[in-house]
């Protein structure tokens, strides 16, 4: 007996289109695989343009509604999924599904990250299920692997946004931070205001629902989002780059790190990192995604693929809707557990090596003074690599980097905060680099 589902779409962008359009081009290969009939009866968006791609399709025939409640308040939808990419819509559409025996399925980062205790706690109170593969990697199947396997997480870092891992590969490749965005704006990777990538924001609401999965947590957005436990790349130029490349065989990525120590409690954090140049992410080029997991008993385990776009993320939405219906059809809801309260880690007292550039004036005693503060903040020097001045030009600074011991990171911060505001017009000229350096786990 040929098992019929019937799934509401609200939002018909590029993902939400992409996902009917999916299913009528895979409506035989759906059921061969799975048992179901996937029926898109029924599909909204506010934007009439968005409804165009309707006239090309072969197989499936969705009504127009005239209004997301109405896609809502269908008593033939098993299934809602909701690709508005708002926020405060979105959660209230998500807690009206469940309220009309619903289940639902979003790619929307956005309310999971910030709405996700609630969300599943909603669903649990309806007896409803949500699924939000799609939210995170697209074509890395990485939620429904930490929520389905019966392993512990220790650690994991994920490359999470391809807009920026596709700035830092150009830059490997000789441009400026700069021209490295421009081209992947006109490339469509990154938006005309960048800012959610460039600055960590996207990777740090990855890196919360991804946190919650693993560890069963909600750690919230507001602190994650502050500046002590998320960086972006904007600071990060061509010249630390090729200096840590060539002087210490480090390479730079945006990582979302989530790590459960043994005392208990939990490291969180979105930095750029400088990891080994043979590491596995280190590797990860362009605009894809990566993640790299240790678990307590299958060691370690990595994903790669592309991270965003329609083609990508409409898979894991259409995967979202199977799971759900053979769980309701088994009368059971699918819902990541969010039951623990772990402590966080205060950023401040996170250990890392670190990475330290300083523009440094090229004359005797620079160099002790500056070890000199750090000596005094508890910060110990590993390794100095000083390039020689070209006498050629009217520069009289010359590049000093610094590769610390493990440290605080308020140490190290309390010690450059030294350096800038002191030292600064008689041992340096600009601002210090700072950079956290990892061991790729």
């Amino acid at each position: 007996m040929k098992k019929e589902i019937s799934v509401g779409f609200v939002g018909t962008g590029n993902i939400g289109s992409s996902a009917v359009k999916h299913i009528d081009g895979s409506l035989d290969i759906i059921y061969a695989k799975t048992g179901y009939k996937l029926i898109p009866e029924m599909v909204y968006d506010k934007r009439p343009e968005s409804l165009e791609f309707l006239a090309d399709l072969k197989n499936v025939r969705p009504r127009i509604a005239g209004s997301a409640e109405e896609v809502v308040d269908n008593p033939n939808i098993e299934i809602l999924v909701e690709a508005t990419g708002t926020l405060d819509f979105a959660r209230d559409l998500i807690y009206k599904a469940f309220k009309n025996g619903k289940s639902v399925v979003t790619p929307g980062k956005k309310v999971v990250a910030r709405c996700m205790k609630e969300i599943t706690e909603e669903a649990i109170k309806y007896g409803q299920s949500i699924g939000f593969e799609a939210s995170i990697m697209a074509s890395v199947p990485i939620i429904n692997t930490l929520r389905d396997t019966t392993d512990e997480v220790i650690s994991y870092l994920a490359i999470a946004n391809g807009t920026t891992n596709y700035i830092l590969t150009k830059m490997y490749d000789g441009k400026e931070f700069e021209l490295a965005l421009k081209e992947a704006q006109k490339k469509g990777f990154a938006e005309p205001d960048p800012t959610e990538d460039i600055e960590g924001f996207d990777t740090a609401h990855k890196n919360v629902i991804c946190t919650a999965v693993a560890y069963r947590t909600y750690v919230g957005c507001e602190p994650i989002e502050s500046e002590l436990y998320r960086e972006g790349i904007g600071k990060i130029s061509k010249q630390d780059i090729e200096l840590a490349l060539n002087e210490f065989g480090l390479k730079v990525k945006l990582l979302a790190k989530s790590k459960l120590r043994g005392d208990g409690k939990l490291e969180i954090g979105t930095y750029p990192l400088l990891i080994p140049a043979d590491h596995e992410l280190a590797a990860v080029k362009d605009n894809f995604n990566a993640i790299y997991i240790v678990f307590v008993n299958k060691d370690v385990h990595f994903y790669k693929g592309k991270g965003a776009g329609a083609d990508p993320t409409k898979v894991p939405v259409v995967d979202d809707i199977i799971r759900i219906a053979t769980e309701k059809r088994a009368g059971r809801a699918y819902v990541p557990p969010i039951d623990r309260e772990i402590e966080l880690v205060n950023p401040l007292e996170q250990v890392y090596p670190f990475y330290l550039r300083f523009d440094a004036f090229d004359k005797t005693g620079v160099l002790s003074k500056l070890s000199a503060v750090l000596a005094d903040n508890n910060v110990g020097i590993a390794s100095v690599k000083q390039t020689k001045r070209d006498y050629t030009g009217n520069n009289t600074t010359v590049p000093v980097v610094m590769l610390t011991h493990e440290a605080k990171t308020e140490d190290v911060l309390e010690a450059v905060k030294y350096i800038n505001r002191r030292l600064k017009g008689n041992a340096i000229n600009n601002e210090t680099v700072v950079i956290r350096v990892g061991n790729g786990n």
